[in-house]
Order: C-alpha cells, then structure tokens, then sequence
C-alpha cells in the first residue's frame, strides 16, 4: 500500500478494493497467503495514512511490513517474511496432511 502523503491514495480504501477485486477473481487465488506491504515509508509525512494501516492491522491481527525502496528501510525484513511464505508452501512431491 502506497502510504505516501502526497499520492492522493487511501491505503485502506486501496486494501479493501484489493481484497474485493482478489475475490471477485477467483475465492481460491483470494484464500492464499498475503503480506500487506506499506510503501514509500520514507516520504510519508504526518503519517496520518500509515497511522491508519498499522491500526488496521492491529485489529484484524495482520504483520504490517513497512518498507522504502529509496533508503532500504524494512526490506531485510521483508525478504525475510517472503521466505518465511515460501517455506511454508509444501515442497515438490510433499503432501499436506490435514
């Protein structure tokens, strides 16, 4: 999510027309696992935007990665929870049990 000041957007406007348009996609690509990304963290002002997604994510209980692409903040974090995904998804030939 584009938290910058100066974008215009809202970030949780864009999260719930993201979630809709997955869903209307497809329940299934929908269902999969997602990280929920805050971007351009370096130019985000009062933070009024970002505020507002961390709060989001609190009350649904979602990890907020906050990251900047200009500076680097937060993407060693990022790659980290990425990998984290991936290692959960079961290996070639693996079943799931359950």
């Amino acid at each position: 999510m584009d938290v910058a000041e100066f974008s215009g957007r809202d970030p949780l406007e864009d999260y719930g027309v993201i979630l809709n348009e997955l869903e209307s996609f497809s329940p299934v690509v929908a269902a999969k696992p997602m990280l929920l990304v805050a971007s351009r963290i370096d130019v985000v002002g009062e933070g009024d935007r970002l505020i507002r997604l961390r709060e989001l994510c609190a009350e649904r209980g979602l990890p907020l990665h906050e990251i900047s692409s200009v500076t680097g903040e937060g993407l060693a974090n990022l790659k980290e929870a990425i990998w984290a995904k991936l290692e959960q998804i079961p290996k070639s030939g693996e079943r799931e049990i359950g």
